[in-house]
């Protein structure tokens, strides 16, 4: 009885419907533990995140409306997401915060701050002064978190913070 059954398997048929077998149930587990993982260990991709951004000037007083020559400050509210530990290799100790300003025509400035990382959360601030001469009105704001400069520079939050600043 027993030979009979390894006999079958050993023809061509009852060997592809043992394969098929196969090949079906491995797709479906690892569909299923695929799954299971997705729910159950949900890493971010991104070491940090961008809890919050507050602009203000020479006052300290939080505002969006500036003079031209006065001094704004981005306060930078950072919080690791990812535990150090769970990808190893990228683990930042400085960061490089990136504050663009566009407005005004075409004009493009740009601030940083390249700062150690200490803890879980951090404030992180970045200093700008427009010209006497800028041109007034809207300028669009774009906090960026960064590893480096480029070519070797990696991004470091998944979503940058964008804004507006108004100069009079």
């Amino acid at each position: 009885m027993g030979d009979a059954w390894y006999r079958s398997l050993v023809t061509a048929r009852g060997m592809s419907s043992v394969v098929v077998v196969v090949f079906l149930a491995y797709v479906f587990l690892s569909g299923y533990l695929s799954a299971l993982n997705d729910l159950t260990y949900k890493v971010p991709s991104y070491p940090l995140a961008i809890r919050g951004v507050t602009t203000y000037g020479d006052s300290r007083i939080t505002q969006t409306r500036f003079a031209r020559g006065e001094e704004i400050t981005f306060e930078v509210s950072l919080a690791r997401v990812r535990a150090p530990n769970q990808v190893s290799g990228n683990d930042p100790r400085v960061i490089l915060l990136i504050v663009q300003l566009r407005g005004g025509g075409d004009s493009v400035y740009m601030a940083y701050n390249e700062t150690n990382l200490l803890g879980s959360e951090q404030v992180v601030s970045v200093r700008y002064v427009f010209a006497g001469d800028a041109k007034p009105g809207r300028y669009d704001v774009d906090v960026l978190v960064w590893s480096d400069w480029l070519p070797g520079g990696k991004i470091l939050v998944e979503e940058s913070w964008r804004g507006v600043v108004y100069v009079d």
